[in-house]
């Protein structure tokens, strides 16, 4: 025992020791996003039921984050609608997998049931938003960068047929919002 002590000893003395060799790699990387950047390419002149009943129309489009464009319909009779579509563009560089659509009324009559008896105006689309329950619409198609969404998207605009009041107005927007990842 005191012989392996003595050899311990001497060997700390004297510095030897063990080497180990190391070596390393370093890896330098970076990460970016991609973008989705909703737009309108066209957009038509809606059409009115009964047909010559009314305007309505596309105009004001404004590039950007958000987009906005602006539907006027004027001059409506009770029972008068009008549908209006257009062309939602994915130009960003990822693809849009899911859609919705929120209402918001800002002035004006709504309907706020299926009755349609009221002075009022309801509104929907073809994501199945309805104005008169309060409902937002929603899809899930996927739209590649660079494509449209399939169909087009519409917008309908009806004043109650069962309106008695002239001159009656409402104000309201839309959001539609394109979404990708989880």
């Amino acid at each position: 025992m005191m012989v392996s002590l003595f050899a311990l000893s001497l060997l700390a003395l004297s510095g030897v020791g063990f080497a180990v060799y190391s070596a390393s790699v370093t890896i330098n990387g970076t990460a970016s996003g991609g973008t989705l950047v909703l737009g309108t390419s066209s957009w038509a002149s809606g059409t009115t039921t009964p047909t010559g009943a009314g305007s309505c129309a596309w105009s004001d489009y404004v590039a950007g984050s958000p987009a906005t464009i602006t539907l006027t319909v004027t001059n409506m009779a009770p029972g008068d609608s009008c549908t209006a579509s257009l062309h939602i563009d994915n130009l960003g560089t990822l693809p849009m997998t899911s859609e919705s659509t929120t209402f918001a009324g800002v002035t004006g009559y709504f309907c706020t049931s299926g009755g349609y008896t009221t002075n009022c105006f309801f509104v929907t689309d073809s994501l199945g938003l309805q104005s008169y329950v309060g409902s937002n619409g929603a899809n899930g198609l996927t739209v590649s960068p660079g494509g449209s969404y399939p169909g087009g998207y519409w917008v309908t605009v009806t004043y109650a047929s069962g309106s008695t009041v002239q001159s009656e107005s409402a104000s309201f927007t839309i959001t539609f919002t394109g979404s990708v990842g989880t």
